[in-house]
């Protein structure tokens, strides 16, 4: 896992060199990358522990909007919780929706 110093230029700059995905951390934010997929899709991410959480794709989202949203959520302890599947969530709403009697 490579570290860089993050900026428009080098985002600009980034890319695979094997076709696969790679993700670059920024020097002033340890937990604070850039994830460039196949194809040079680049997106934003947040590590915490093992887990990954993306704040947004770019240029859609800038650095410096990114990079806030980093501090923010790492300030607030903000993480989501994992998210769960159609059907469970379904489940879980009808099991919760009061019945008609």
């Amino acid at each position: 896992m490579p570290r860089i110093t993050l900026t428009d230029y080098s985002i600009k700059a980034l890319s695979i060199p094997d076709g696969s995905q790679v993700e670059y951390w920024d020097m002033s934010l340890r937990t604070f990358g850039v994830r460039v997929a196949k194809g040079g899709s680049k997106t934003f991410v947040l590590k915490r522990g093992q887990q990954r959480f993306v704040l947004g794709r770019y240029p859609a989202v800038s650095l410096k909007e990114a990079r806030a949203e980093a501090h923010r959520r790492l300030a607030l302890k903000y993480f989501p919780s994992k998210s769960i599947r159609a059907h469970a969530a379904i489940q879980q709403y009808l099991n919760t929706w009061p019945r008609n009697k």
